[in-house]
């Protein structure tokens, strides 16, 4: 503190101009709740495709990861950030099962220690079920071949990372 000040400080309060941003105080309208249910909609019939581009993204990425040890840190590093996006965008559109695959191989790629086939194995693997279920337009929780195999990944994701 300068000797010249009193020690007392100053309050200045500026306007909360958040909620006229938002629009109608903040709550949602009939109107609001419609329109975002119906871009939701629409974006749900694109869901598969863009699913699809992630996968092969994240395809392309372990490929490099193989053929490089130098780069397999970075490519997990990508797998980690597609598959942590994914993660939170399969239950959105009816896919559960891809977002618990993904979660798997988001932790998996994110807590990776090593870059071994065995660790490329199983992240191969997962990549696979997740094409299989954008192939076969598996919604919902799946059959019972759909949650073995999903807990198989969990196991074997388990195991590769000690």
């Amino acid at each position: 503190m300068n000797s010249g000040q009193s020690g007392r400080a100053t309050l200045i309060q500026r306007p909360n101009t958040l909620k006229s941003k938002v629009g109608s105080g903040g709550n949602l309208t009939p109107e609001m709740r419609s329109a975002a249910d119906r871009a939701m909609g629409s974006l749900a019939g694109d869901y598969p495709a863009l699913a699809l581009a992630d996968i092969n993204r994240m395809v392309h990425v372990l490929q490099a990861a193989k053929e490089s040890a130098e780069k397999a840190g970075e490519a997990f590093q990508a797998i980690h950030r597609i598959a942590h996006d994914m993660r939170g965008q399969g239950g959105s559109f009816g896919y559960p099962l891809m977002t618990r695959i993904a979660a798997s191989l988001s932790l998996l790629a994110e807590h990776a220690r090593r870059h071994d086939a065995e660790m490329l194995g199983v992240v191969r693997a997962h990549l696979e079920a997740m094409r299989a279920i954008i192939v076969n337009r598996t919604t919902g929780d799946g059959d019972a071949t759909a949650q073995q195999i999903v807990r198989g990944l969990d196991l074997a994701a388990r195991k590769v990372k000690g």
